[in-house]
């Protein structure tokens, strides 16, 4: 072999166990950036640390220590507005009862079976809820409207406009929207009032599901608060404490431990 050849077989030589050692020291590293993507996957798939875009639940840390099916449960009563957590008939109180939690097979929902026999009726149902979005839809019950996939964020906000319209869902007219006001993101509610003997009425409640406060347009409502600017939700319980006829008062019920005050 001549010296030329010699060169290039050295000169090879050299790649290759460069290229070895490097393996070593590389395959590590890939090994590890590997075994995070899996364990990624995992997570989303098995959905033990579910993500979500909501502006409720970001930050949020009351509501980020529950376990997935605490977090299941208190999504499955929001699809009902306030009454899934307390409502009145007359001078009776009533409860929705949970019977069972589960995760599909999948690790994709959570569903959560419900019923209600307050009325003297045995009434039963079922909240399904992605548990990676926290998006949720019921095939029955008191929440509207049924078999629709909702985000957890618009669920806050019409349970909280539910508590200043007379806590009955069937007022909020359509479904809450999101908009721009006082440079920050809201939710708008549009409530319509119709009840016997009374005049049509219209207005909006906005809602701020990250302070959890509200800003009423109802004439009537903001008489009894003394103001017609934001609201917390403290400031709405001691409206309907002073006898305001609005219905029970329920923030307590169900987030209270959300937005500690």
């Amino acid at each position: 072999m001549n010296r030329k050849n010699l060169i290039i077989a050295g000169g090879l030589g050299v790649i290759i166990i460069l290229s070895v050692v490097g393996a070593f020291i590389i395959l590590p590293g890939i090994s590890e950036i590997l075994k995070g993507y899996s364990t990624y996957s995992d997570s989303i798939f098995n959905n033990s640390t579910p993500e979500t875009t909501s502006q409720f639940a970001q930050g949020n840390a009351v509501f980020n220590s529950k376990t997935p099916e605490e977090k299941a449960i208190f999504i499955a009563r929001l699809n009902e507005g306030t009454q899934g957590f307390r409502y009145v008939e007359g001078t009776n109180e009533y409860f929705i009862t949970v019977d069972n939690v589960s995760l599909t097979s999948d690790g994709k929902y959570w569903i959560v079976n419900m019923h209600d026999d307050g009325n003297g009726e045995f009434y039963n149902w079922a909240v399904t809820i992605d548990a990676k979005t926290l998006m949720s839809k019921g095939n029955g019950g008191f929440g509207q409207p049924e078999g629709t996939w909702r985000s957890l964020d618009e669920l806050v906000a019409a349970y909280i406009a539910q508590l200043e319209s007379c806590a009955a869902s069937d007022f909020i007219d359509g479904r809450p929207s999101k908009i721009t006001m006082d440079g920050k993101e809201v939710w708008k509610v549009h409530i319509h009032y119709q009840h016997e003997y009374d005049p049509e009425r219209y207005w909006y409640i906005y809602v701020d599901v990250v302070t959890g406060q509200s800003k009423n347009e109802d004439d009537e409502f903001n008489k009894a608060a003394g103001t017609d600017g934001w609201l917390t939700l403290k400031d709405v319980d001691n409206v309907l404490k002073k006898g305001h006829n609005y219905g029970p008062v329920l923030f307590k019920e169900g987030l209270r431990d959300y937005y500690p005050e």
